[in-house]
């Protein structure tokens, strides 16, 4: 009997060994799908993070590519107002040699009509002392015809003088 009891106390300590066992083994069980689910749940979590990282990655690249062409327009731009400041420079420096050759062309043209005022006023001074001349000339002209005249009729005079002796 007391084999019995001590066969029934070890088939309890066993039976309850075994419930006990048999717990454990549910509670790894639900550990082990807790974890699993956990791990799951991480997984999934990471993947999202990675597929965010990858969109972030892809508008990074977009941002970078519209920055290079945006520097590449800006490079152009900046080109184009070099470009444009050379020839309003050249526009410029056009117009300043082309004042210069005017001012100089007019400058020319002054002292030319200059020299030709001088000259005019020199010739009209020569013609008026030429007129000056022409009236002395004319004037002594007009005494010799005068003295002439007075000399034939002297020599008419002294002709008739002559005869009548």
């Amino acid at each position: 009997e007391a084999k019995e009891e001590e066969l029934r106390a070890s088939r309890a300590e066993g039976e309850a060994g075994s419930a006990a066992l048999a717990s454990a083994h549910a509670e790894v069980a639900r550990l082990a799908a807790a974890r699993a689910g956990e791990v799951e749940a991480r997984s999934l979590a990471v993947l999202r993070t990675d597929a965010e990282l990858a969109s972030l990655t892809d508008d990074l690249r977009r941002a970078e590519a519209a920055g290079h062409r945006l520097a590449g327009e800006r490079d152009q731009w900046e080109q184009l107002a070099a470009e444009l400041e050379a020839a309003q420079q050249q526009a410029e420096a056009g117009r300043a040699a082309e004042m210069e050759r005017q001012l100089a062309e007019r400058e020319e043209a002054l002292a030319t009509a200059t020299s030709a005022a001088a000259r005019v006023e020199a010739l009209e001074e020569e013609a008026e002392a030429a007129r000056s001349r022409l009236s002395a000339a004319e004037a002594a002209a007009e005494q010799a015809q005068a003295d002439l005249q007075a000399e034939r009729r002297r020599a008419r005079g002294d002709s008739i003088t002559a005869k009548t002796l």
